[in-house]
Formats: C-alpha cells, sequence, structure tokens
C-alpha cells in the first residue's frame, strides 16, 4: 500500500491533505484465484500522538471469476476504520538521510471486519473461509512503514 499526503504548519497550524491510496491487488489467503485490494474509504489523519501514530479509514474490494464486480469487506460508506499505534517490534530508524527515510511499524489490535457486502450468492462461503464477520479484539492489522520527507 502506498500513501502519498503532505502536512506541516499553514498559518501556524497543523494542516494535512490527502492524496492518494495505491495498492496492487493480492492474492487473497484462503480462497484461490481471488485477490484483495485496498481503497481509500475518505477519512485520513496522520498527526502523531502519545496515544497513536495515526488513523485511516479504507475498505477492500475482492476479486474472483465467480463473485460479483462489487463485493467488498467494507464499504466507501461504511469502510473499515483503523488507528494505529507503534509497534515495538519494529523501532523506528532513520534509514536515509537523502531523501529523509524512516521506517516503523504500525498496529492496530483492534480492527473490526464486517462480512462481505455484494459478493453474490458465494458471499456467505467468503465470509466462512474468511471468518467475517469478526469483532475488535480478534484482528490485529501490523503494518512495515516507510515515510519519505519531502521539503517544500
Amino acid at each position: 500500500m502506498r500513501l502519498t499526503f503532505s502536512e506541516g504548519k499553514v498559518n501556524g497550524q497543523y494542516a494535512q491533505v490527502f492524496g492518494a491510496l495505491r495498492h496492487e491487488p493480492a492474492p487473497l489467503p484462503g480462497i484461490p484465484g481471488a485477490t484483495i485490494q485496498l481503497r481509500y474509504g475518505g477519512y485520513s489523519d496522520f498527526l502523531s500522538t502519545a496515544e497513536r501514530r495515526g488513523a485511516l479509514d479504507v475498505y477492500a474490494v475482492v476479486r474472483h471469476p465467480l463473485l460479483r464486480k462489487d463485493c467488498r469487506i467494507g464499504t466507501p460508506a461504511e469502510p473499515l476504520h483503523t488507528i494505529v499505534h507503534d509497534d515495538p517490534a519494529v523501532p523506528p530508524r532513520i534509514i536515509s538521510d537523502n531523501p529523509r527515510t524512516a521506517y516503523f511499524g504500525v498496529v492496530d489490535p483492534d480492527v473490526a471486519l464486517p462480512a462481505t457486502t455484494g459478493c453474490g450468492v458465494l458471499g456467505k462461503l467468503v465470509d466462512h473461509r474468511l471468518g467475517l464477520p469478526s469483532p475488535a479484539g480478534e484482528n490485529t492489522f501490523h503494518q512495515t512503514t516507510y515515510v519519505q520527507y519531502k521539503p517544500l
């Protein structure tokens, strides 16, 4: 997953602008021939605090020749809301100074995953294979993050 955004101070106030989320379709474990692709769900906040590293809303498009075209986990109207925290297993470090690049891990141990929607008659089978729906506390989202800083 690749995110593009800008942040900094405007007139002395912190501000950010979301640019894009790019995610190539990836094989979906448990369903041979299926792929999953994350899409931006309309909300991002990358201001880090002592309590969190950031927040992002996404939904996932599930593709398989036997599934309907609009098969999703979450939707643009009801995306998955993830709040990420520092992952102690992947501590932050600077890996390059030109361009300045940081590397760190984030984790969300509380992300809730709803049942699929729009998959057609095979939706229940997809849900069963993926263990959906799955409440908060039953899933953990891990991500290794690289951030490049580009001064304006």
